[in-house]
């Protein structure tokens, strides 16, 4: 897990209180409108990708929910806002013609051979093109974290609010563990309240890779779930259909809508406690 920098999943105690503290700053309530909004733009864009297949079928859903879930969170912690793209349309092989979300994506889906392989080897060129591609993406990745936090750090220095995402938030950590720097170690001192470069970089790792991956598969289990159980489609669709029509006007508003989807909410949490116990058998 250290692939870009130390992070909240791999350091000790007195640093993991830090960098916590950090983290958790920008999840809150606040954000959830944003979120809701921006799933249900990726979720009409990718039914109607779906609808598209008609009775051949859906090629590739889990990687399809993999997709969304990277979206939503480009999107909403990086404010890098993409249309959607289905399992089946190809990424550009050129590292230079790949953007934030395929570069990211690749790492994504290649983190344990990541995290297992140092990093030199995927510069050696008798590698195969794959994993030669897979080096030159994991590089792009960093280059993109640096330009984002380039850019929220020069507005930060400006006194401007920057964009009040994620990547806000450590641009703001990593200004204020600059002013605790301790000038006779030349890096951040213990007792630093900021974050310096490495830990910036890797926290958008962990954050990408661990809240990436485990809401794809929720999303994927979910729908394979109710695949298998029409029953349940109904239950759910029954109490769409009735709280949409009782509020036509604000019909989709996360404040409205979303507390009373009980059922809804009922199906996900039995879904994510399903998942937790597979993963203890496992």
């Amino acid at each position: 897990m250290r692939l870009y920098g130390p992070n909240v999943a791999t350091v000790g105690r007195a640093d993991w209180q830090r960098q916590r503290k950090i983290l958790g700053a920008p999840f809150h309530e606040g954000t959830m409108g944003s979120v809701w909004a921006e799933t249900l733009t990726q979720a009409r864009d990718m039914l109607r990708n779906w609808e598209a297949y008609g009775m051949k079928g859906v090629p590739g859903m889990g990687r399809d929910m993999r997709t969304l879930s990277l979206d939503v969170l480009a999107t909403i912690g990086f404010q890098r806002s993409y249309k959607f793209k289905p399992y089946d349309k190809t990424v550009s092989e050129d590292p230079e013609a790949q953007d934030y979300r395929d570069a990211l994506g690749l790492v994504l889906d290649n983190a344990l051979t990541l995290m297992a392989l140092p990093s030199i080897i995927f510069s050696f060129p008798f590698l195969p093109r794959k994993m030669r591609l897979l080096g030159l993406a994991t590089e792009r990745f960093r280059r993109y974290m640096l330009d984002m936090l380039e850019t929220e750090s020069k507005l930060i220095s400006k006194g401007e609010t920057g964009t009040s995402t994620l990547m806000t938030s450590f641009a703001r950590a990593l200004h204020d563990g600059r002013k605790t720097v301790d000038i006779a170690v030349g890096h951040n001192a213990p007792h630093s309240i900021g974050l310096n470069i490495g830990e910036v970089l890797g926290n958008i790792f962990a954050i990408n890779f661990a809240g990436h991956d485990t809401t794809a598969n929720t999303l994927a289990f979910a729908m394979l779930m109710l695949a298998a159980c029409p029953d349940v489609q109904n239950w759910l669709s029954e109490e769409i259909q009735a709280n949409i029509e009782e509020s036509s006007g604000v019909s989709w508003e996360y404040e409205k809508l979303f507390p009373r989807l009980k059922r809804c909410q009922a199906v996900m949490v039995s879904d994510i406690a399903h998942n937790l116990y597979c993963h203890q058998l496992t």
